[in-house]
């Protein structure tokens, strides 16, 4: 009876997946169901995020890969595209179930309205909860409630106690990586996307605070932990690297989009900045950001990543 039921489970794997699944499968339907070089914590998981080797083998994906989102880092971008093109991204910008559809909702809905500077609802599901999100911004009790099982990649945009709870007891390893920007560049940044101009007081503390945000999303002591591996890439400069390093590492859909970026905001310009101006100013913001400001963990620990062996782009 048991003998019969991993045979028909290996016939069901041949219609659904075709010519893609080694021919001895059949013969060896152990190779399916209990692919040999997986380690799991728990029994109950020991079937999922199997992916198909060239050769026609099964094999676990070895870790979760994970990306901190940070404002202005080019997380959002990286986090739309991989849902694109890659299978069982779960992500705060966008899911890899849904990611086409949500695609071209934006693209036929909301792109139009944003070109003219009006805003506009995407009319899903998320949006008629709270207009404020959508598929392509997902509230993060949602992701909770969906869960991480199935998910090769996850983006968060949350406190870092989430990923801590989400994952220091996890059934395999956390690969978190985070997106490193310079810290005036990251300021000017966050400031320009808020439609906030900084002035250059000389008091600066009430223009960064009001630019600054997210800085709960990068506390040390709640990423240090023994399921959590932290690696980091210089960001944005290094996006297009950073997804072509994926690219190998997760599984490619079948059917392929063209990503359409969500924001529609002039372009910055250095020579406009005050803070550009005056190097002696621009090193005292630059000492209050690493060591004063909500971000001092995160800049902290990318000045010392980047020079290391975690930064993954490092040649």
């Amino acid at each position: 009876m048991c003998a019969r039921a991993k045979k028909i489970a290996c016939l069901t794997a041949v219609v659904l997946f075709g010519p893609f699944v080694s021919a001895n499968l059949l013969d060896h339907p152990e190779s399916y169901l209990e692919s040999p070089g997986a380690d799991s914590n728990d029994a109950k998981y020991e079937r999922r995020n199997l992916m198909m080797k060239p050769d026609g083998k099964w094999t676990f994906n070895p870790v979760v890969y994970g990306l901190l989102h940070i404002m202005e880092s080019g997380s959002a971008e990286i986090n739309g595209k991989l849902s694109m093109n890659s299978e069982r991204v779960c992500g705060a910008k966008g899911y890899s179930y849904d990611a086409y559809n949500a695609n071209e909702r934006f693209i036929k809905q909301v792109r139009p309205s944003l070109r003219k500077g009006k805003t506009v609802v995407t009319g899903d599901i998320y949006s008629k909860i709270d207009p404020s999100y959508s598929r392509n911004n997902v509230p993060f009790k949602y992701m909770k409630e969906i869960g991480f099982e199935d998910c090769d990649y996850v983006v968060f945009d949350a406190a870092a106690t989430e990923w801590g709870n989400s994952f220091s007891k996890w059934f395999k390893p956390l690969e978190l990586h985070v997106p490193c920007r310079d810290p005036i560049d990251l300021l000017m940044s966050m400031c320009h996307h808020q439609g906030i101009e900084f002035s250059c007081k000389e008091n600066f503390d009430e223009e960064v605070n009001k630019c600054l945000t997210g800085g709960a999303k990068f506390v040390m002591s709640e990423l240090t932990r023994d399921n959590i591996n932290l690696k980091c890439f210089g960001a944005p400069s290094g996006t297009i690297a950073y997804l072509d390093y994926m690219k190998p590492r997760l599984q490619v859909k079948a059917l392929l989009g063209k990503y359409a970026r969500r924001d529609f905001e002039p372009p910055r310009s250095k020579e406009d900045e005050c803070v550009w101006k005056n190097d002696d100013y621009r090193m005292r913001l630059q000492d209050h950001l690493k060591h004063e400001s909500d971000f001092k963990d995160y800049f902290e620990f990318c000045d010392e990543c980047m020079v290391s062996e975690k930064n993954l782009l490092l040649d």
